[in-house]
């Protein structure tokens, strides 16, 4: 059997779809050698060059509203013409989109359904998701949910997806452990960034991270710790400046300090220098900060509701999202509590060792070998 990869949505920026993907092929790689992957980006994969071609030299596929268009109209026009001339048997997309008939099977690959989640900040894909992605999973051979959270919300937003439960598996993503272990260097950070005690929170400056009332809670109780409130990831024009103007408003603007982008190479050094890591987002398909974290030593607070309580299981204190006073008391409560604080560090350093791509791999390969007999 041929198996294609669509991985058009691969861009050098690697944020946690980037991740996946890299994760993903690399180890399929080392499994399967009857493989070809579609990418704008052949440097980013460490993989035989033969087993790849590339879409396209003069089109940035991941970018603004012209960069998903063009990438929407690339997998849904162009595409099946390739997997025809390459005669793939099977396309693996690592995210659901592209042409709903397809002339091969298809395996598809669902994170989140965050624009339906939350339409109003993801208005661009809110009509593609309600539209057109149930037609796509439809036909789709398999669907591999990245979170039993996620499989929930696919059968509450899509009621005719449940005609297809025998064929959706959920398969847990994996993370970097060559990048995000012990033996990472914390001082790194520290000095690239001026940091010296710090709670640290990752992720995309969207509504639903709940950085608003993060700093809410770290204002209530910034005078009882010497800690400075790290906050990494994009910025967003739209709400960044809301999150800086609350932290100036509430007198804290220089114990909380936003990092924007952290390059892959320093992200491990900012979760090990941490001495607690925080992520109380409304809703997470996987979750993958909170595994990077307790992968380097890092105790870990999340939120109790969406993926995260599933994913990061007993090896994490849970705070109620919503609940500002809650997320105040856990923060404090695990920052005095060494016990527990070791506690979680140890349970979270055997429960990361679960996730590893090499694990989603062979658990897609069982499902090529199914498709191959059906």
């Amino acid at each position: 059997m041929k198996i294609g990869i669509d991985a058009s949505f691969l861009s050098p920026l690697t944020t946690g779809i980037d991740e996946f993907i890299i994760g993903f092929v690399e180890e399929f790689s080392k499994l399967y050698g009857d493989f070809i992957v579609f990418t704008n980006f052949p440097e980013i994969l460490n993989i035989n060059k033969k087993n790849i071609i590339k879409i396209s030299s003069n089109q940035k596929f991941r970018f603004g509203r012209k960069g998903h268009f063009n990438r929407i109209k690339w997998n849904t026009f162009k595409l099946p013409n390739l997997l025809k001339v390459n005669k793939v048997d099977i396309l693996i997309r690592p995210v659901p989109e592209g042409a709903i008939f397809l002339p091969s099977k298809s395996i598809t690959v669902v994170h989140d359904l965050q624009p339906l989640l939350y339409p109003k900040h993801h208005k661009r894909m809110t009509f593609y998701f309600r539209y057109v992605v149930p037609w796509i999973l439809y036909f789709s051979d398999y669907i591999i949910c990245t979170s039993y959270a996620t499989k929930k919300d696919l059968f509450n937003f899509y009621p005719l997806i449940r005609k297809k439960r025998e064929h959706i598996k959920v398969i847990y993503q994996g993370i970097n452990h060559k990048l995000y272990n012990l033996n990472v260097k914390e001082e790194l950070a520290k000095k690239k960034y001026n940091l010296d005690k710090y709670i640290l929170s990752v992720g995309h400056h969207l509504p639903r991270k709940n950085f608003d009332k993060l700093i809410l809670a770290f204002h209530k109780i910034h005078k009882k710790i010497p800690h400075d409130l790290v906050i990494a990831g994009p910025a967003d024009k739209r709400f960044t400046p809301i999150y800086k103007e609350l932290a100036r408003n509430l007198g804290i603007e220089k114990r909380v300090k936003f990092l924007n982008f952290v390059p892959k190479k320093l992200l491990p050094s900012l979760y090990k220098g941490a001495d607690l890591f925080i992520l109380i987002s409304k809703r997470e398909g996987f979750g993958r900060p909170p595994l990077e974290a307790m992968a380097c030593g890092t105790p870990v607070i999340v939120s109790n509701t969406g993926s995260l309580p599933e994913v990061t299981k007993g090896a994490s204190l849970k705070a109620n999202p919503e609940n500002i006073d809650d997320v105040a008391q856990k923060i404090l409560t695990l920052l005095k509590n060494e016990k527990m604080k070791n506690n979680l560090i140890k349970k979270g350093l055997q429960i990361v060792k679960n996730y590893n791509f090499k694990n989603f791999a062979k658990e897609i390969i069982e499902i090529i070998d199914l498709l191959n007999i059906s």
